[in-house]
């Protein structure tokens, strides 16, 4: 078990604790608080639980993890994005929930996660932005369909194919033990 000494100390700066105050609430000396938190002492049982109850946080919180391979889980994180075609937020929706839950935990979901959401949310936005201009088409006097419409409608069919076949070659892609590309995107997470 190893323990994250940055994340105490980074903890206790974010909450405004200075290292006498932590030491006062914990119990322990402020000597062994700036051992912990130079990473030249590691915090074991009773200590840890001490530093932990006086930030307010579970010691499980400081203890460091090896992130874990797992194919399935990016396999996963891949394949849910069909969601999109039930209802287009559902391909940001299902990604992000794994991604938030698994990302500190399972091997290349990070990277991987973030394209898939960059690649979504762009998508989305040039969806709304093509629905947009179908509505406006629609809308607009003297003709039912207009040319916008009549020109955005195969374009959005097209945008769902791309999403579709860009899902799939990229899972393939993954399992290959290939990099996936999800483009084009906006850079919403780096």
């Amino acid at each position: 078990m190893e323990i994250c000494h940055k994340k105490i100390k980074d903890l206790r700066i974010k909450k405004g604790i200075s290292q006498e105050k932590l030491a006062e609430i914990s119990g322990l000396t402020l000597r062994t608080i700036q051992r912990i938190e130079n990473g030249e002492t590691i915090p074991r049982g009773d200590s840890l639980k001490r530093i932990a109850s006086a930030l307010g946080e579970l010691p499980e919180l400081f203890i460091k993890t090896e992130k874990q391979k797992d194919e399935n889980i990016v396999t996963l994180l891949n394949l849910v994005q069909l969601g999109f075609i039930l209802f287009p937020p559902l391909g940001i929706i299902f990604p992000l929930i794994i991604w938030i839950k698994k990302r500190d935990k399972i091997d290349n979901v990070e990277k991987v996660g973030k394209s898939i959401l960059n690649f979504q949310i762009s998508w989305n936005i040039l969806l709304i932005i093509l629905i947009i201009f179908v509505f406006i088409g629609i809308a607009s006097i003297e003709t039912i369909i207009t040319f916008k419409a009549l020109v955005s409608i195969p374009i959005i069919i097209f945008l769902y194919l791309y999403n579709f076949i860009i899902i799939v070659m990229n899972t393939i892609f993954y399992k290959r033990k290939r990099n996936v590309r999800y483009f084009p995107s906006i850079k919403f997470f780096k």
